[in-house]
């Protein structure tokens, strides 16, 4: 969730988002809510966030594999 929205559909290693905030979704179990921490020297390179320590509150509320639908179980 950024700015209580959602992210959409994220594919674990696929570098749609910040390299070290992937990385620690690895692992991760749905539902369980975790804070990601991703540090300046791995956020972003320009902008208003740039040299910045970014803590984000992350939940999966979806997962997937294969087009199967692993959480929430149905």
């Amino acid at each position: 969730m950024f700015d209580s929205g959602s992210i959409g559909n994220v594919v674990i290693g696929s570098n749609s988002l910040l390299v070290s905030f992937d990385q620690q979704l690895v692992g991760m179990e749905p539902g369980v809510t975790k804070d990601i921490l991703v540090l300046a020297a791995d956020g972003y390179p320009s902008g208003p966030l740039a040299g910045h320590d970014l803590n984000f509150e992350t939940t999966i509320t979806k997962l997937t594999r294969d087009g199967q639908v692993l959480y929430p179980a149905s």
